[in-house]
């Protein structure tokens, strides 16, 4: 049995008829019944199809074609689910988002995603596409940020790093010792495709350096002998800090990227600088050849970022921009939520299932209980469970909770852009408001305490406040 073969199972499933089933589900080939000719040729198929993508052959879902970022992250990656690990699923969800971000790397054009909350766009873009990238285009450099330096750390360190550790061992020759490959030379045990490692000049959470190595055979003094040999060509994937300070945002000039992606966008503090920034790094000269991608939470949204995001979707609007913008409504990909009844009260132990058809299923933690994976989103009911709880938290006192509900999960453009009432303000602003709006409460007949002076200042990239002295 593959190594792998405990992240799924397989993909037969009697309770799931044919056209409620993904259209590609993964099943892990099984190399010990494999002959050597046979493994090399779906190896090599492998590596094809991480750039060109899988068109369905037969079936219901004949002709349907999984992009090369898609399949590749179906087949390649392995994820973080809590305290174990497994191999993601065919979603809608992520089928809409790979598949208008292929559309925007063939078309060498800038991309924009205003999504819901946690539509695993790190996931994608940190930990699978500089991945793949790196595989596919040998030489290539693939670069990432974020709106502060631990969530750039933890894209790097949970994301990248997770699924690069986690590949396939027969490519990535990273785990072996130099005993190991003295071992496998002696016993003409290398294999007869390329293979990669972390190479000299990788930098624990910061850069990855890729070196590709091939087997040649060597005239020795006791007859022909295998050999692992370094092909020259390296690919690089790093993570730059970038928020600090105007400065630290400039840290991709002078790199020759072959793609960009900025976590958070619109709450990083220089977005634009760091998109301008990079403008050249992504170009040969005047040419596009690279491709930026970027996103957010519209929930964590700042006050600054809404008004960036509104230049963003309008200038897409009035076709004065060739950037592509992608809304990925709250109601796609929620699988469960809990159930309330009709005022408005949790029902215990009650959850709902906002999601259907069958992806495959994954275990928890290798030896639990198996986990259904679904396939595809209930639209109607889960916008109806999304409506139902913003009336419920329409009734409380504190309408702060509904405004950020309403922005972590979207059912249109025009929520992510509506900056009333509190959400023109950032958390840290917002907890100086709170407060001074319990002093106007408490102190209405006193009115020489209605008012606590003080100044906000900005310090170390932090707002802090400053009390003011008569």
């Amino acid at each position: 049995m593959s190594e792998y073969t405990a992240f799924y199972m397989k993909p037969d499933f009697a309770g799931s008829p044919q056209s409620e089933r993904a259209p590609f589900i993964y099943s892990p080939p099984d190399f010990e019944n494999m002959s050597k000719s046979e493994e090399i040729k779906w190896r090599e198929q492998e590596i094809e199809r991480w750039s060109e993508g899988y068109t369905i052959p037969d079936g219901p879902h004949k002709g349907y074609h999984v992009c090369a970022p898609q399949y590749f992250e179906l087949t390649q990656t392995v994820i973080r689910l809590g305290r174990y690990f497994a191999r993601p699923w065919w979603r809608d969800i992520d089928d809409f988002i790979w598949n208008s971000y292929e559309n925007a790397r063939k078309e060498k054009r800038d991309i924009y995603y205003f999504k819901r909350r946690r539509a695993s766009l790190t996931s994608k873009f940190i930990g699978s596409e500089p991945l793949r990238l790196s595989l596919v285009e040998p030489g290539s450099m693939c670069g990432f940020t974020s709106c502060d330096e631990d969530r750039g750390r933890l894209g790097m360190n949970d994301k990248f790093m997770v699924a690069f550790n986690h590949f396939d061992k027969a490519w990535n020759f990273s785990h072996l010792t130099a005993g190991d490959l003295r071992a496998l030379e002696k016993a003409n045990g290398l294999p007869d495709w390329w293979v990669f490692r972390k190479g000299v000049g990788s930098r624990d959470g910061h850069r990855l350096r890729f070196e590709f190595f091939k087997k040649e055979i060597i005239q020795g003094e006791k007859g022909n002998v295998e050999k692992l040999v370094g092909t020259n060509e390296f690919s690089e994937v790093y993570y730059e800090q970038t928020s600090k300070s105007e400065k630290d945002a400039t840290a991709f000039e002078g790199a020759t990227l072959s793609y960009l992606f900025v976590d958070e966008f619109f709450l990083h503090r220089f977005a634009n600088k760091v998109r301008n920034s990079a403008e050249a790094a992504l170009s040969d000269g005047f040419v596009k050849e690279g491709t930026f991608v970027t996103g957010g939470s519209a929930g964590d949204m700042s006050h600054q970022g809404v008004e960036n995001a509104r230049k963003i979707i309008e200038a897409h609007a009035t076709g004065t921009s060739d950037d592509i913008v992608v809304f990925v409504p709250g109601w796609m990909g929620i699988d469960k939520a809990e159930e309330y009844d009709e005022d408005g009260r949790k029902k215990k132990g009650s959850i709902i299932n906002l999601m259907h058809g069958y992806a495959g299923r994954h275990q928890k933690r290798g030896k639990g209980a198996w986990v259904q994976q679904y396939a595809y989103s209930k639209r109607e009911e889960a916008e109806d469970w999304i409506e139902k709880n913003r009336v419920i938290l329409k009734k409380k006192n504190d309408q702060s909770e509904l405004r950020q509900f309403t922005k972590a999960y979207p059912l249109s453009l025009d929520e992510i852009l509506d900056t009333g009432g509190e959400s023109l303000l950032s958390d840290d602003i917002m907890a100086f408001v709170r407060q001074q709006k319990k002093e106007i409460m408490n102190n209405l007949n006193d009115p020489t305490k209605v008012f606590a002076p003080y100044d906000l200042i900005m310090k170390d990239g932090q707002i802090i406040k400053r009390s003011i002295t008569k």
